[in-house]
Protein backbone atom coordinates (compact mmCIF):
# COMPACT_ATOMS: atom_id res chain seq x y z
CA UNK A 1 0.00 0.00 0.00
CA UNK A 2 1.32 3.60 -0.77
CA UNK A 3 2.82 5.81 1.95
CA UNK A 4 -0.15 7.90 3.56
CA UNK A 5 -2.99 5.77 2.70
CA UNK A 6 -4.94 2.47 5.00
CA UNK A 7 -7.20 -0.18 4.37
CA UNK A 8 -10.10 -0.76 6.34
CA UNK A 9 -12.91 -3.34 6.11
CA UNK A 10 -16.28 -1.63 6.60
CA UNK A 11 -18.37 -4.42 5.97
CA UNK A 12 -18.41 -8.00 4.92
CA UNK A 13 -20.37 -10.33 3.12
CA UNK A 14 -22.73 -11.96 5.33
CA UNK A 15 -23.07 -8.85 7.76
CA UNK A 16 -26.79 -8.06 8.75
CA UNK A 17 -28.33 -5.16 8.00
CA UNK A 18 -31.09 -5.52 10.25
CA UNK A 19 -31.53 -6.57 13.72
CA UNK A 20 -33.98 -9.53 12.21
CA UNK A 21 -30.93 -11.35 10.50
CA UNK A 22 -27.83 -13.84 12.15
CA UNK A 23 -24.29 -13.33 10.82
CA UNK A 24 -23.38 -15.08 7.72
CA UNK A 25 -22.42 -19.16 9.00
CA UNK A 26 -19.56 -19.75 6.17
CA UNK A 27 -18.54 -22.81 8.34
CA UNK A 28 -21.58 -24.65 8.24
CA UNK A 29 -24.00 -22.51 5.60
CA UNK A 30 -26.49 -23.29 7.75
CA UNK A 31 -28.18 -19.93 6.66
CA UNK A 32 -31.67 -20.31 5.79
CA UNK A 33 -32.91 -19.29 2.45
CA UNK A 34 -34.41 -16.10 3.68
CA UNK A 35 -31.88 -14.99 5.78
CA UNK A 36 -29.50 -13.40 3.16
CA UNK A 37 -32.13 -11.28 1.89
CA UNK A 38 -31.33 -9.29 5.67
CA UNK A 39 -27.62 -9.61 5.26
CA UNK A 40 -24.65 -7.79 2.92
CA UNK A 41 -24.63 -10.02 -0.05
CA UNK A 42 -21.71 -10.76 -2.44
CA UNK A 43 -20.71 -10.02 -6.22
CA UNK A 44 -20.26 -5.85 -5.76
CA UNK A 45 -19.10 -4.08 -8.72
CA UNK A 46 -18.94 -0.63 -7.87
CA UNK A 47 -19.21 1.72 -4.96
CA UNK A 48 -19.21 5.75 -4.71
CA UNK A 49 -18.28 7.78 -2.10
CA UNK A 50 -21.03 10.63 -1.67
CA UNK A 51 -20.00 13.69 -0.13
CA UNK A 52 -22.61 15.05 2.40
CA UNK A 53 -22.09 19.05 2.87
CA UNK A 54 -21.32 20.23 6.25
CA UNK A 55 -20.87 24.07 7.42
CA UNK A 56 -16.87 23.74 6.60
CA UNK A 57 -17.46 22.47 3.06
CA UNK A 58 -15.20 19.70 3.92
CA UNK A 59 -15.68 16.08 2.19
CA UNK A 60 -15.27 14.16 5.44
CA UNK A 61 -18.88 13.12 5.78
CA UNK A 62 -20.90 11.09 3.37
CA UNK A 63 -22.53 8.17 2.05
CA UNK A 64 -21.09 4.66 0.44
CA UNK A 65 -23.21 2.98 -1.66
CA UNK A 66 -22.57 -0.25 -2.40
CA UNK A 67 -23.75 -2.06 -5.90
CA UNK A 68 -24.88 -5.53 -6.41
CA UNK A 69 -24.94 -6.60 -9.67
CA UNK A 70 -26.84 -10.20 -9.76
CA UNK A 71 -27.55 -12.27 -6.97
CA UNK A 72 -27.16 -16.34 -6.36
CA UNK A 73 -30.48 -17.89 -5.89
Amino acid sequence: MPPGYRAQILVLWGTPINGIAPEFDAGYASNTAAEPARQVGAHHDGHHYFSLPKASNSSDHGLLVLNHEYIDQ
